[in-house]
């Protein structure tokens, strides 16, 4: 690769190479982050609005703790 991309860009990258390995991807709106530890999983939602992604209302400044089964 010999650019930076915009995040359209990396999309159309990443997207069919994850769809290839089976990773599961998620789309997550600015200020929010998703992390998987273990049987957990974290939400972070670092804007100052409530957020909804993936059917789970993230309040403003939160952490989202989610226990995986």
């Amino acid at each position: 690769m010999g650019a930076w991309l915009d995040q359209e860009g990396f999309l159309d990258l990443l997207g069919p190479i994850c769809d290839t390995a089976r990773l599961e991807t998620i789309l997550l709106p600015d200020g929010v982050r998703r992390r998987i530890i273990g049987e957990e999983c974290f939400w972070f939602n670092f804007n100052e609005d409530a957020i909804e992604v993936a059917g789970l209302l993230l309040d403003p400044i939160s952490v989202l703790r989610q226990v995986t089964e």
